[in-house]
């Protein structure tokens, strides 16, 4: 291994090496600004990504109590986005009781479509709320890409009936 050394630089196998001076608070300061260099340029990119979140307010309901899905779709301008259309029963189980318009909104650099539903069951157990696929492509291109939502698990209870009382009848309004 052939070491030539010029200007604090040192030759070792054809590339240059910088040999460290020694100084640990120079290092540490070069580390932690290579760092915040780093988490900067993250943070950069990350802001012009696309992002599918599905929200439930709660994950445990009665038999025929109803849970809200928030389902948004953001995705930067200059790119087509395609919302998926979803059935009126969500696997074997659930049950889209109501669902909004999905809203276009329109930010600065980003395009959000929003939609809200209303999901029961008629049934006790655990049921899963689906992965949805959403898709995507840029303009001028053929190309599509695909983001999945996380899935949901809903636990469905049953209601208790007191079976030690008579059975009375339904009195109408």
């Amino acid at each position: 291994m052939k070491r030539a050394k010029k200007n604090n630089l040192t030759l070792k196998d054809d590339y240059l090496w910088r040999v460290p001076s020694g100084n640990k608070k120079t290092n540490d300061k070069q580390m932690k600004r290579l760092i915040s260099f780093l988490l900067l340029f993250t943070f950069a990119f990350s802001t012009s990504a696309q992002e599918v979140s599905v929200k439930i307010d709660t994950n445990a309901i009665l038999i025929g109590a109803q849970v809200n899905v928030a389902i948004d779709f953001k995705f930067p301008k200059g790119k087509q986005g395609f919302f998926p259309i979803l059935a009126d029963s969500l696997g074997a189980n659930l049950e889209v009781v109501e669902r909004s318009k999905i809203d276009t909104i329109l930010q600065k650099e980003m395009t959000n479509y929003h939609q809200e539903l209303k999901v029961t069951a008629f049934d006790s157990g655990y049921f899963v709320l689906p992965a949805f696929p959403f898709y995507y492509k840029n303009d001028g291109d053929t190309a599509m890409y695909m983001l999945v939502s996380d899935p949901h698990l809903i636990n469905v209870f049953s209601v208790d009936a007191d079976t030690t009382q008579p059975i009375k009848p339904i009195v109408g309004p």
